[in-house]
């Protein structure tokens, strides 16, 4: 599988994104993949439009793998991949507008161009419009996490055993049943006794604003 690691996105990325597309294209023995490695990517929109707009014109499957910050263009980049093979890390941030958060009653008509364009792809690229237009007008930085619940991502990076069907539980297991159920009252008898302990003690996090 071809990659191509992005962090700057220019005009030279674009020429060499171009470049990699036609070598998979006419290599009869390739796979026809390509990942694209964005880590903390940054740039150009209009370039990340292009870029994303070149490869959806191909029959090349794409891949995507995010890492780090990602600005509008690093997010849309992250979102062209095919949909089940756009991955990131658990503590990547995306963001679907580089501009301040609009007023609390706008809505689609009052967008700029700028993230009129943005708000297009995404919407096309994750099928989620509404949750996209959510993200631009409050310009808020969006977690991993976030970022699948508005389809920029499919999925985040975690660890897996490969033991892992060895130590799964036998279904209609009694002793199984058994375990589980005791599991679940430690537990219970754990959050009871840490909401008194808690309730005994004064807060920690945030202030009261005095009058």
């Amino acid at each position: 599988m071809e990659k191509i690691i992005m962090n700057t996105i220019d005009e030279a990325l674009s020429i060499k994104t171009k470049k990699a597309k036609e070598e998979i294209e006419n290599d009869k023995s390739s796979d026809k993949e390509l990942l694209l490695e964005i880590q903390s990517a940054k740039g150009d929109t209009e370039i990340a439009l292009k870029i994303a707009q070149d490869l959806h014109c191909s029959n090349i499957a794409i891949r995507t793998h995010a890492d780090g910050e990602m600005d509008t263009a690093g997010t849309i980049l992250a979102a062209i991949g095919e949909p089940g093979h756009r991955k990131a890390k658990p503590g990547a941030k995306f963001r679907c507008t580089d501009g301040e958060p609009y007023d609390k009653d706008a809505k689609l008509d009052d967008l700029d161009s700028k993230d009129q364009a943005v708000y297009d792809a995404l919407s096309e690229l994750t099928g989620k419009p509404k949750k996209i237009l959510e993200k631009i007008l409050s310009a808020e930085e969006i977690s991993s996490t976030s970022a699948i619940r508005c389809g920029i991502i499919d999925e985040t990076d975690g660890f897996k055993s490969k033991y892992k069907n060895k130590i799964e539980p036998k279904k209609g297991s009694s002793n199984t049943n058994t375990e589980n159920l005791n599991d679940t009252k430690d537990e219970n008898q754990n959050v009871e006794t840490s909401n008194s302990d808690q309730s005994q003690q004064p807060t920690k996090r945030g202030r009261r604003i005095k009058n």
